[in-house]
């Protein structure tokens, strides 16, 4: 009996022992309790340090290039051969919990004009100019367009789509009048953050009308020469290696409607090419 109680008495302080850290754990533990799906507060402070920073004003220029296009308006129709330069500049800032963005576009494109209309007179076949600055049948010769396009707005919600207004100019040198235009559309803008990335773009035009004076070739008297258009865009980003410079290929074009005075509908659908550089 008396070896029992002391076997007793031994069991009842060696469970003590056990027992007095568990009770004592939340006072000397060093971490808190991690619940599951929890990160450690170590960790925690690990992933901030190798965390990019907090997105801020993000500047990306393009130089670019137009292979080649396909024209369809008032002067002609043919396949633009000679390679245009180009000129692309895109910042996006946050403000206020919103994301806006401003973009400028600055692009020439050239190409023979071959064709001729109407009945040509004696030596005098070419692209025939029926609405602008003169009218009358010119020789051949390399027709050249140059066109900005200022864009800016804001991010819808928590989508990848943003909204926004645009201006529009268009000076050429076959005779037809400077064209001004103000617009509005949405876009998708490229994600830098992603190795391969889309965008593309939609805007429209309700009014596109002549800068300076212009006098209906007809009747002689002041008129408008108006047109609607829609502008669009869509293409592909890719980034080189881990470095800010990225390559990008797109399909630009635009369909124009005539609404006053204005010859003919057009149409034209350009490669785009370029190299940039994020900052």
């Amino acid at each position: 009996m008396p070896s029992l109680a002391l076997a007793a008495a031994l069991l009842a302080f060696a469970s003590q022992a056990v027992a007095a850290p568990a009770a004592e754990e939340p006072v000397f533990s060093v971490l808190p309790t991690i619940g599951v799906g929890e990160i450690p507060f170590s960790e925690t402070v690990i992933r901030n340090r190798v965390s990019p920073p907090r997105p801020g004003v993000n500047v990306s220029l393009a130089g670019e290039v137009l292979p080649f296009a396909l024209v369809r308006n008032q002067l002609t129709s043919y396949f633009n051969n000679w390679p245009s330069p180009s000129l692309h500049l895109l910042t996006t800032a946050p403000f206020k919990n919103q994301t806006f963005f401003v973009e400028f576009e600055d692009r020439e494109m050239a190409g023979a004009a071959t064709s001729r209309c109407g009945t040509p007179l004696i030596n005098q076949l070419g692209p025939c100019i029926t609405s602008g600055k003169r009218s009358g049948y010119v020789p051949v010769y390399s027709a050249r367009e140059w066109t900005t396009e200022q864009r800016g707005g804001a991010r819808f919600g928590s989508t990848p789509v943003y909204v926004g207004l645009a201006s529009f100019y268009r000076e050429t040198n076959y005779g037809v009048v400077d064209l001004v235009a103000f617009g509005m559309g949405a876009q998708v803008l490229p994600d830098f953050t992603k190795r391969r990335t889309v965008f593309g773009r939609l805007y429209y035009y309700p009014n596109m009308v002549n800068e300076d004076e212009y006098r209906d070739r007809i009747t002689g008297r002041l008129a408008n020469l108006r047109y609607g258009m829609m502008r669009y865009e869509a293409g592909v980003t890719q980034k080189i290696g881990r470095s800010r410079q990225y390559v990008e290929a797109a399909l630009d074009g635009n369909s124009e409607w005539r609404l006053v005075s204005a010859s003919r509908n057009a149409t034209k659908l350009k490669l785009v090419l370029g190299s940039g550089f994020r900052f």
